[in-house]
Formats: C-alpha cells, sequence, structure tokens
C-alpha cells in the first residue's frame, strides 16, 4: 500500500512509533506549522515522496499531544489537512488546528461526565467595573456544585474560555461526584479581549476589580465558607501568581498554567515580590515558548520556601493540554 492509500485509508498523521507523519498530495505543498516549532516562527517544509505526494514527518514522545496547521506558502492562507478534518480545534483567534495524540496521550476523561454524575449549576452575571477595566461592563460566570455548601471559591481568570474550551465546570461535577476534590464554586471573570495583556500584566486594576466587584458578586450569589484561590493561563496565570503573592490574606493557593513570566525577553519581575506563603500549582508544556520562564520561577519558588507543585506536559500552549492538566491541579488544591 503506498503512503498516499494509507493516508486514504487510515487518515493522517500515519503513526508508527515515535514518527507522525502528515501527507498533501497536490502540485505545491503547504508549509506546516505546529507546536513543535513556534508556529508561525518557524514554518516548515514538506518533503516530496512521490511527484504530487508530499509528506512531513514529527519525531515525537509517545505520551505528545500536537496542534498543526497547513498554511499556502504565498498567501499564509490556512489550508485543511483532508485527512484529518474530524479533529479540528480552536485556536481562539478566529481559526482551527488540526490536532492528534500519540498512542500514550489520550484526553482527559473527568471532561466527559458519566451518566447519572450530578451537575453544578452556571449562571451569568454582569459587573460595572468603571475605570478598573476595559469597557462598560464584564461578565462573570458562577458556578455552584451539586452539594450542600458552604464552598471555598476558586477565581479564574479568561472565565470564558475556562468555561468552554477546557470545559471546567464538567471536570469539576467530575471530580466532585468521584470525591476526588472537595465541592468548589467558581466565580469564572471574562477577560478584556484587547485590553487583556494590560489586564493580566501583574495589573493593581485588575486586583482592585477582584476586591470590589468579583468577590463581592460571588458572595452575594454563593454560600462560601471564606477559602480562596485564584487561577489562570498564559497572562492569566502570570496574574494568578501576582493576586496570591500581593493579596495573601485573600487568596491562599494559586494555579497557574503555562504562567507568562518572561515576554519577549522581558520579566515581569513577579520574582521581587515578597513570598508568600501560599499554596501554589504550576503546569507548562515541553513543546512551548514559555517553557524555561517557567522553570526558572518553579526554582526560584522553591528557594523562596513557597510550598509549590510544578508538572510539565507534553504538549503545546493551548486549552486542550490545560484542560488534560486541569483535573491534577484541582486535586493538588482541593483534593479531598
Amino acid at each position: 500500500m503506498t503512503l498516499l492509500e494509507r493516508a486514504r485509508e487510515k487518515g493522517t498523521p500515519l503513526i508508527e512509533g515515535s514518527r507522525a507523519t502528515l501527507v498533501w498530495q497536490g502540485e505545491i505543498p503547504p508549509l506546516v506549522l505546529s507546536d513543535l516549532h513556534g508556529w508561525e516562527a518557524h514554518p516548515q517544509e514538506m518533503q516530496p515522496h512521490t511527484p504530487g505526494v508530499w509528506q512531513f514527518t514529527f519525531d515525537l514522545p509517545l505520551q505528545a499531544y500536537m496542534e498543526y496547521a497547513f498554511v499556502d506558502s504565498h498567501s499564509g492562507e490556512r489550508l485543511p489537512d483532508r485527512w484529518n478534518m474530524q479533529r479540528r480545534v480552536s485556536n481562539g483567534l478566529g481559526k482551527y488546528n488540526h490536532y492528534f495524540y500519540m498512542p500514550e496521550a489520550s484526553p482527559t476523561p473527568w471532561a466527559r461526565r458519566r451518566r447519572g454524575t450530578p451537575r453544578g449549576t452556571v449562571t451569568r452575571h454582569h459587573i460595572q467595573p468603571g475605570f478598573l477595566a476595559a469597557g462598560r461592563q464584564r461578565a462573570v460566570y458562577l458556578y455552584r456544585p451539586a452539594a450542600e455548601g458552604p464552598f471555598p471559591l476558586l477565581v479564574v481568570f479568561d472565565g470564558r474560555d475556562y468555561l468552554r474550551r477546557a470545559r471546567l465546570p464538567a471536570i469539576l461535577d467530575s471530580l466532585i461526584a468521584a470525591r476526588r476534590v472537595r465541592p468548589i464554586a467558581l466565580a469564572m471573570v471574562d477577560n478584556g479581549k484587547a485590553a487583556r495583556f494590560l489586564e493580566y500584566a501583574c495589573s493593581e486594576a485588575t486586583l482592585l476589580l477582584l476586591k470590589e466587584h468579583v468577590l463581592p458578586l460571588a458572595e452575594a450569589h454563593l454560600p462560601l465558607n471564606g477559602e480562596r484561590a485564584v487561577m489562570g493561563a498564559s497572562m492569566g496565570g502570570l496574574q494568578a501568581l501576582y493576586t496570591a503573592f500581593r493579596m495573601p490574606d485573600v487568596f491562599s493557593a494559586a494555579i497557574s498554567q503555562s504562567g507568562a513570566f518572561q515576554v519577549w525577553g522581558h520579566d515581569f519581575g513577579l520574582s521581587l515580590l515578597p513570598p508568600a506563603k501560599v499554596r501554589v500549582w504550576m503546569d507548562a508544556g515541553q513543546f512551548e515558548g514559555l517553557l524555561e520562564a517557567n522553570r526558572h520561577m518553579y526554582a526560584h519558588l522553591r528557594t523562596a520556601g513557597v510550598p509549590v507543585t510544578y508538572q510539565e506536559f507534553v504538549a503545546g500552549h493551548n486549552y486542550t493540554a490545560w484542560r488534560n492538566e486541569l483535573p491534577d491541579a484541582l486535586m493538588a488544591v482541593f483534593g479531598v
């Protein structure tokens, strides 16, 4: 069976051991963008196989999750992988990536509720932040578990993305039903869109937004016990740690997923803050540009005596990878 016949029959990538091969049929091949090669920073060329057939092979750990895209080499327009059309995921920027799991990797089972799992409730609210945040109003999604309160509260940056793309409520429903975590409530705060970078770059205004608007909203609608933690990814992970270190009397724990502790060579100076005795969970992907910054932050926190758990995953900078890490993070901070 030829390479093209295998692609047509089995779909792509064609995985053999640690090698995953993409296939293209056409006169001119696309470029390959991926987690492994920094996306647009390092586009990869496909190699000729037979006339009109091209291939590109990844050599990956067996535990890897990979996202990729084909793009036209002249226009930069994205092109579909015709033999992997069922595995597509939003990149959060209005486009879609194709994806695949290597043989020893798989999606977290906690993101799918089993039949009969009690479901918590999610309600949408709006706050008027004034000059503390961009826009006239900001959406906050409150999650109440299907259990008796009072509950700890987890404040979540990029709340709508964690709600929809990370499936955070479904994961919590599953973990709570299995008695792997205590019942906890959520306040998932939407981001400021174009102002997101500013609001999460160690922003004091965001601290005030939580103190003056988000926490009072949660306290008015949820039965809470006073225990609070904060969570975010990328710039939201930076802001989560900054929030916990600046407000240790309010937040006793922080979860940072792929925290953007250094961007374009700029260190945000989080390590200059006096270490707070808050519990910290950190995770980062082995294929992302923020890996070294996360390793350095982890080493700094350990040296400073902060109780920190750090975990690396074999993937890039995306919500699927963060979703797969969420059960471990939640069990580390809120485990039974």
